[in-house]
């Protein structure tokens, strides 16, 4: 647990009231704040408010990308379906490449 955690646990667990914090919200700031510097609490911001930015950024782009690369550019309307030929040496089998093409060209 962190020193700082640790501390204002103890506070708020105080016997005497005088000790403890005065309400909520101080004992939340406590929690919070209790132990950060500053210039750490800064660093936080930037680093927190850089990785919205690249996050927001990211996702302005993803449109851009994809109409780029292709994605975008929405479903097939039609497809064409070429028979299939049975390759094997045995004409038993005649009937499967027959019977998938019409299945194919029936959905």
């Amino acid at each position: 647990m962190p020193a700082h955690v640790d501390a204002a646990v103890r506070r708020a667990l105080e016997k005497l009231p005088a000790d403890r914090f005065e309400n909520a919200k101080a004992f939340g700031d406590a929690l919070t704040n209790l132990g950060v510097t500053p210039t750490a609490r800064r660093k936080r911001i930037v680093v927190a408010t850089s990785f919205v930015a690249i996050v927001a950024a990211a996702i302005a782009l993803v449109p851009f990308a994809t109409r780029r690369l292709g994605a975008g550019r929405g479903t097939p309307r039609s497809i064409a379906v070429l028979s299939f030929e049975n390759k094997s040496a045995d004409s038993a089998y005649d009937y499967l490449a027959e019977g998938m093409s019409d299945e194919l060209q029936a959905n």
